[in-house]
């Protein structure tokens, strides 16, 4: 009897497990009608589940939506986002369970959002029938209230629909139906231009031409004519027009070429329509510099639970010009599934692998712990190569809940990483936090760490965090207006106070796909390669600055030193601050700012910088400023840094915010004295001061010293007296001897003394680097007519003549040779020669610097002397390439000159001036005459035509890989 119950039970479980087992993917087909949305808009969307097999009633449907369309409800059909079902099978009705967020439901297979909603469905009354199919639609209710609002994030992304064919949620399984739904940009309003920061004379540069929505997506649809100039437009290489056709997907990069050392700006048109071109970032061409690359190194999208948008990588690059970037999602944040899933973070290392493009883009791999007091917010920025990257581990807070662990973690496996603070002293809802901080930075003691915390995140779009200031503009009001500023030590000033060597970054971090975006900060870094491992290192000696978000030119220095720099002085020395900047609108100010750790004043529980300088722009001059000068107020171990206000405010769809940027300090200290205070030495310390050496020695006391000898050491290691004294003075202590002829490099002293007991006594070895009779800059003018060389020699001591030389024909000739006129007291010596040629033609000179009759140093410096009886307007229609940017397989250059250069003659030089092609006479005018240009190597190149009157014009073309 059992057996035949137990038969009977199993009969019945049959189908259960059989429809447990099938794949839930052969019962529908979905889609999304219609498939895309503007960005910004209002709109309604339905899905339709068609039935591909038999769909018994009470089957559950779960849709996940596409992240952002968050006010979906079914509830109130007068309200925004009413979500309702309906369905063709006859007698059916669909029940709508739920409209919830992926965070509150909580599944599985699915991340947790706030951002995301769930639909959950279920099929009433009757089976569906093949063909049947069921409508979800959201955005149609009782009037145009209920329609659905659209994110203004444009966005490419999926829905995913999980099914349980008995309505039990246990049982629900994720299919592989996933209906793909787009948010398109919406209407063009704006057109930028982006140049690199930095060029260099004859070398490609990067200038991006992208379009933009009212919430700075790339318009992708637009397709144009962007009309191009640009200041001293003689010297840069670039084309009139960039025309954007369908695929290039509303933005364009294109190579620019600059000829001539200088500052540059490219401005812009566009022939139809209301739409504004904003000007480029200054440009600064300069052979010697560093480059300044461009980046957010705090940004989130989809993959973070209260973010939105896909494709950061890309828009960094496309639409902001951005040189690096790293999406830091929130590794700290769910109930299951914490922060970053498995697949999210699998998705994103792929990212970075696939936009890594050396030279041209940087992606890094990172993310955000939300750390609460005492530790706070943090992003973790790891420095690994691409085949390297699947081993970068995964920390989230649940796990490690403090940044030491982290330090700890990242030590014991010799991980390059940077973790950077962020916000550090805002309290995020002032009502619920009152006089806590729950998200609170602190900085010192255990918080510090002198290898992995290199940075501070002084800006993003939460507001700033130098110095506790809630009445600044960009103070933590808060976007939802109930944030606030905790008066804490908690901002860089505190932290720097406390001893910690912070660099200054600005982040975006945004939460809408749109890194680098307009009011929200950027990070600038000096580095001398586009390389994700040059760009880190550089950031790990803090060459950074920050701004809030405009491409600011910024270069500050102390004793030369590069912002991040850690530099000593002798006690007897004053510091020289010098800053250049270049605004991208007129600047307010620049102030340089101080902190004293030996003399610093805390106000309030606060240090109280001390602002040494402050300077305004010239009123002819508005954008740019440049400053030397010396702190007469250097004591002791002191920091530097200097932060600039432009004047006017810029307003992206929110906000109106002040237009700032911030330089990383240079931390100054007193070189170490060594000093040997046996018997009666105090002290003796060598300094350099400009062309002299300066000796100062102190004694405790006398006690019977006989002799002082300062000795130098010599190119083969033999000490050799300099100086020899015998005191007279009993109560004398401090002593001077002035070195007026030292030796250019590095000198080698110590000072040898006999004391009482007729034993000679030596101080250590003190060591001068002297940097003498350098040939600082050569340089030239017209003057009366013909072409003058001027050049500066800095600190002139030892050089006697120097020789200037002209080439003709490969072969340099001597035309003049002048004598050194050295004065001691004088640092930079100021030379001119006329060489009296005055005829049109390009020249390329020599300098030569002899000391001793060696020649020390050269220069060549290459002077085209063009005439001005025909101004460029009309020499433009006389004369016409075909193109002046072309590729290295193009096989010829393509011209043509007017009637009246008939019988010029053509010669090509390169950018010395020497000849590469002789093409010889023209005569045949008003056709395109072709050059070959076989086996020339990609570069910069001027064609030269000589009229038959004399006359001598130049064009610069460029040729590239």
């Amino acid at each position: 009897m059992k057996s035949r119950i137990l038969h009977f039970f199993l009969f019945l479980l049959i189908p259960f497990f059989v429809s447990a087992q099938e794949n839930p993917d052969e019962y529908f087909s979905a889609y999304v009608t219609p498939d895309h949305a503007i960005a910004g808009t209002k709109t309604s969307v339905s899905i339709i589940i068609k039935a591909e097999k038999e769909i018994k009633a009470n089957t559950l449907f779960k849709v996940k939506f596409v992240k952002g369309f968050d006010n979906m409800q079914q509830l109130l059909p007068n309200f925004p986002g009413y979500v309702k079902a309906s369905t063709s099978a006859d007698g059916g009705r669909i029940a709508i369970n739920s409209v919830l967020t992926s965070y509150d439901e909580n599944i599985s297979f699915w991340e947790l959002n706030v951002h995301e909603k769930i639909i959950t469905i279920v099929t009433r009354n009757a089976d569906m029938a093949v063909g049947d199919s069921i409508t979800i639609t959201v955005g149609e209710g009782n009037g145009p209230n209920s329609l659905l609002q659209v994110p203004n994030t444009a966005n490419k992304e999926n829905l995913e629909i999980a099914m349980s064919d008995n309505g039990n949620v246990n049982n629900l399984k994720l299919t592989t139906h996933t209906p793909p739904f787009e948010i398109k940009a919406n209407t063009l309003k704006t057109v930028y231009l982006f140049a690199s920061s930095v060029a260099k004379a004859g070398q490609e540069a990067k200038l991006l031409v992208t379009t933009a929505d009212d919430y700075f997506n790339i318009v992708q649809s637009f397709t144009g004519e962007i009309n191009l100039s640009v200041n001293n437009s003689q010297n840069v290489i670039l084309p009139q027009k960039v025309i954007l056709t369908p695929s290039d997907s509303g933005k364009k990069e294109i190579p620019i070429f600059f000829v001539e050392e200088g500052s540059y700006v490219i401005s812009g048109s566009v022939n139809s329509g209301n739409v504004a071109v904003v000007s480029s970032n200054p440009v600064r061409v300069d052979n010697e510099r560093p480059f300044i690359y461009w980046g957010d190194l705090h940004s989130h999208g989809a993959p973070s639970r209260d973010g939105v948008g896909r494709g950061r990588y890309e828009y960094a690059r496309y639409a902001r010009a951005l040189d690096f970037m790293c999406a830091t999602d929130h590794a700290d944040h769910g109930k299951t599934i914490y922060g970053l899933s498995d697949r999210e973070w699998t998705r994103q290392k792929a990212e970075v692998l696939a936009n890594h493009v050396p030279g041209k883009f940087i992606p890094f791999i990172g993310y955000e712990n939300s750390y609460l007091y005492p530790t706070g917010h943090y992003n973790l920025i790891f420095n690994v190569k691409d085949e390297e990257i699947d081993n970068v581990p995964m920390w989230p807070m649940r796990v490690v809940n403090d940044i030491q662990t982290v330090w700890s973690l990242a030590q014991n496996s010799k991980i390059d990483l940077l973790t950077i603070p962020h916000h550090c002293g805002k309290v995020f809802n002032v009502k619920v936090e009152g006089d806590k901080c729950k998200n609170c930075n602190s900085f010192g003691g255990i918080q510090y760490n002198e290898e992995y915390k290199k940075l501070i995140e002084i800006y993003s779009y939460h507001g700033l965090s130098e110095s506790y200031d809630p009445n600044h503009n960009l103070s933590y009001y808060g976007r939802s207006k109930i944030a606030g500023s905790f008066n804490g030590p908690n901002y860089a000033q505190d932290a720097w106070a406390m001893g910690e060597k912070l660099g200054v970054i600005a982040s975006s971090d945004d939460h809408t796909g749109h890194p680098g975006s307009i009011v929200n900060g950027v990070v600038a870094v000096y580095a001398n390669e586009l390389e994700r491992d040059t760009l880190f290192q550089a950031m790990k000696n803090r060459h950074t600055y920050g701004t809030t978000g405009e491409r600011i030119w910024v270069d500050f220095r102390v004793n030369n030193a590069l912002m991040g720099s850690t530099i000593t002085i002798h006690p007897d020395t004053k510091p020289t601050v010098s800053f250049d900047v270049m605004g991208t609108d007129s600047i307010d100010y620049a102030e340089v700012l101080k902190w004293d750790f030996k003399r610093g004043v805390f106000e309030n529980g606060h240090p109280k910088f001390e602002i040494i300088a402050k300077y305004n722009t010239n009123s002819s001059d508005p954008k740019n400023l440049k400053v030397e000068f010396i702190d007469p107020g250097f004591t002791d171990s002191c920091m530097y840094y200097l932060r600039v206000k432009q004047t006017n405010v810029i307003i992206d769809f929110i906000d109106a915010k002040e237009v700032w940027a911030w330089t990383s300090p240079v931390w100054m200290s007193h070189k170490i004295v060594n000093v040997d205070q046996t018997d009666s030495l105090k002290s003796y310390m060598p300094v350099g001061d400009e062309k002299k050496v300066r000796h100062f020695w102190s004694m405790y006391n006398i006690d019977g010293v006989s002799k002082y000898q300062i000795e130098k050491k010599s190119d083969q290691g033999v000490w050799q007296v300099l100086f020899d004294y015998t005191p007279n003075d009993p109560y004398q202590l401090d002593f001077q001897y002035v070195e007026l002829y030292p030796k250019n490099g590095q000198n080698i002293y110590r000072l040898r003394y006999t004391n009482a007991k007729g034993v000679n006594k030596y101080s250590a070895e003190a060591i001068v680097e002297l940097k003498l009779d350098s040939l600082i800059s050569f340089s030239s003018t017209i003057e009366d007519g013909s072409i003058a060389l001027n050049w500066s020699i800095d600190k002139e001591l030892y050089t006697s003549t120097y020789t200037v030389e002209v080439e003709e024909n490969g072969v340099f000739k001597n035309i003049g040779l002048i004598d050194a006129n050295i004065k001691l007291e004088e640092l930079i010596s100021e030379y001119s020669f006329n060489t009296n040629i005055s005829q049109s033609g390009i020249y390329t000179f020599r300098l030569s610097q002899k000391i001793d009759n060696k020649i020390v140093d050269t220069k060549l410096i290459t002077v085209e002397i063009v005439p001005t009886r025909i101004n460029d307007a009309d020499f433009s229609n006389d004369f016409t390439l075909k193109s002046n940017l072309l590729n290295s397989s193009a096989s010829t250059l393509e011209f043509k000159i007017a009637k009246r250069l008939s019988g010029s003659n053509i010669t090509i030089v390169d950018i010395l001036g020497r000849t590469i092609i002789e093409v010889g006479k023209v005569t045949d005018v008003e056709s395109w005459k072709k050059v070959s240009l076989q086996n020339i190597p990609s570069a910069t190149y001027r064609v030269v035509i000589k009229t038959t009157g004399g006359d001598l014009y130049s064009v610069p073309f460029v040729i590239v890989q």
